[in-house]
């Protein structure tokens, strides 16, 4: 699908017909979340989600990767960093609730490392499409702080409270065929075709009616909106108490990582 995106240098967004879009675009940083593609990511989620036009989102990252997680490299120093991760972590919470509380379904094309937030963001998508290349997982615990994008509860829900500690304690890399068999990915496509299949799955959605995806995806989720919201509160507080410790210690200024 060709599509003028518009938005900023770092978060692209536009619509054809029905269909929403959103490119995350620092591919010379793997798509690293800072502070203008969070903030990018979230405003361009609540404008399709506003868009009446707009039926349905496909979400993917420009490069090699889906995203990498968070840019530790642009923490700065001083007293001002908490200040700085304490709003990006309600942001990231906000994506979160933008992707899976709200009307449109979302569908995610990962390819390359999906890291972090970026592997919650693949979560909360309800169509996550996955080249078989990708990899995924949740670095948090290395740095001493806490996941985010209600993984805590979603890990659970959907793998087993043992099988979700240990993903989120082992710091594993788990590849797509792994991700596929867990049941945390829709399915899997040669490289190169993660995209093309998300807007083919796109084109047959948006053929509904707005209202019947905006029942069918609240009604899905009912029974879980109430855990998602207490998951993300849960994260956020307990996130924050991490940073600050972690940030006391200075430990995290040590322990940035690139991923090639």
């Amino acid at each position: 699908m060709s599509v003028g995106l518009m938005g900023s240098d770092v978060v692209k967004v536009g619509v054809d017909g029905a269909i929403g879009q959103i490119a995350l675009a620092r591919p010379s940083k793997l798509n690293a979340i800072n502070r203008d593609l969070a903030l990018g990511l979230l405003r361009a989620l609540k404008g399709l989600n506003e868009d009446p036009e707009c039926k349905v989102i496909v979400l993917y990252g420009e490069g090699k990767a889906f995203c990498s997680g968070d840019d530790l490299q642009e923490l700065g120093h001083g007293p001002e960093v908490f200040d700085l991760i304490s709003e990006a972590v309600g942001v990231i919470q906000d994506i979160t609730r933008e992707i899976m509380l709200n009307d449109k379904p979302v569908i995610c094309a990962v390819q390359g490392w999906a890291i972090g937030a970026g592997f919650s963001w693949v979560l909360n998508a309800d169509i996550s499409i996955c080249a078989g290349d990708a990899r995924a997982f949740l670095p948090e615990i290395k740095y001493g702080v806490y996941a985010t994008g209600a993984a805590t509860f979603l890990l659970s829900h959907r793998v087993g409270s043992a099988k979700a500690l240990e993903m989120m304690v082992r710091n594993k890399k788990y590849t797509a065929q792994e991700l596929y068999d867990m049941g945390l990915v829709s399915e899997i496509v040669e490289p190169g075709q993660v995209l093309e299949t998300a807007f083919q799955i796109a084109e047959d959605i948006q053929k509904h009616s707005s209202k019947a995806l905006e029942n069918i995806k609240h009604g899905v989720l009912f029974s879980v909106r109430d855990q998602i919201e207490a998951a993300l509160n849960f994260e956020a507080q307990k996130c924050e108490d991490a940073i600050r410790e972690v940030l006391g210690s200075q430990e995290i200024k040590s322990k940035t990582a690139k991923f090639k």
